[in-house]
């Protein structure tokens, strides 16, 4: 039994070659071609009797249809949701196997391959799949040139919950070796799933904890946003927290307001992004305001809401809004505001 990567510019796929030749992954499209000839280099395509696909994005099975033209009957092997998504991509009939958890198909007297099924790492369809102490990881534990930590907070973070049972089970296998989707081969890999372990590790945010959360341009926004610690609120300048931390922070509170300027109608780059990142898994019995300064039509506040909204969030009353620097009524509006939201989560 041999084992090669014949993926393509960063993206992984590999061969295992016995009794039963099987692939492991596609790339994407656009180097079906570069696939092929790489695993030509040891067998035909035509010699293929699995392909499995851990997961049905564009990076990993987008080739699988070219693929099929070559050898049309080989056994496609992935998830209930994966090989649905897989019908949806060719739009027609294959030659389908599906993954079950912990099922086991024998390549060769000495070598059999288990899948775990590891949903939502980062897909619904996802799984893993093992053979005799080798751990072909898909998504988990990828690189992308942002090492494997970095690689995780940009796209695994959003379901820390799936990725903590994983690596918890993932702890009672016997693990010499894992081939991640991108990146190298990593051989610690009990220090990969302590690492990811402790990344989405969960936790219990504050009971009764409320953050404010606030970018400003010209100082209007800050100046209530610092207001808001006379009410015992904690608040946080996106400017000096990363996009992680600021989450953490939402994460572990019970109340969060996001004060924002409005700009060009619109949100700032830096507040949207942050807004767009929280994973809804993570959002229980929290309630969500906003308020903010504006020179001409001040948007921002409400765009918020219907950002918070659409993501069917609680929100509470309506945002605050002010024109440039808050005058003596405008202020005691605002402490109002400030005050009910407050009392509205200490008494929740």
């Amino acid at each position: 039994m041999s084992i090669y990567n014949v993926g393509v510019s960063g993206y992984n796929a590999y061969l295992i070659q016995a009794e039963k030749n099987v692939l492991i992954d596609t790339v994407p499209f656009e180097y079906a071609g570069e696939l092929k000839k790489n695993i030509g280099e040891y067998i035909s395509v035509e010699e293929l009797d699995y392909i499995v696909i851990n997961h049905t994005s564009y990076e990993r099975c987008s080739s699988l249809c070219e693929l099929l033209k070559i050898k049309p009957d080989v056994a496609v092997i992935s998830t209930v949701s994966g090989l649905k998504n897989i019908h949806e991509q060719l739009n027609g009939d294959f030659n389908e196997l599906l993954a079950k958890s912990n099922m086991t198909l024998r390549l060769d007297t000495n070598n059999t391959l288990k899948f775990f099924i590891t949903h939502n790492i980062d897909w619904p369809d996802s799984m893993m799949t093992y053979m005799d102490g080798i751990l072909f990881s898909c998504d988990a534990f990828s690189d992308e040139g942002k090492g494997i930590e970095g690689y995780y907070i940009e796209n695994l973070s959003h379901m820390s919950d799936f990725v903590y049972s994983a690596m918890c089970f993932l702890e009672t296998v016997d693990i010499a070796k894992i081939l991640p989707a991108s990146g190298e081969e990593i051989s610690d890999c009990k220090g990969a799933i302590k690492l990811y372990k402790e990344l989405s590790e969960p936790y219990d945010g504050d009971n009764r904890k409320v953050s404010v959360i606030y970018y400003s341009k010209t100082g209007n926004t800050e100046k209530l946003a610092k207001r808001c610690e006379q009410f015992g609120i904690s608040i946080y300048n996106v400017a000096d927290y990363s996009k992680k931390e600021l989450l953490d922070v939402i994460y572990k509170s019970r109340g969060v307001i996001f004060a924002t300027p409005t700009h060009n109608r619109n949100i700032p780059f830096e507040m949207a992004s942050l807004l767009m990142s929280i994973n809804h898994f993570k959002i229980t019995d929290k309630l969500f305001a906003s308020f903010g300064s504006y020179g001409w039509s001040g948007e921002a506040p409400n765009l918020v809401y219907s950002i918070l909204r659409a993501r069917h969030f609680e929100t509470y009353s309506s945002p605050f809004r002010y024109l440039f620097s808050a005058d003596e009524f405008s202020l005691s509006e605002f402490d109002k505001f400030i005050k009910a939201f407050y009392e509205k989560i200490i008494n929740i």
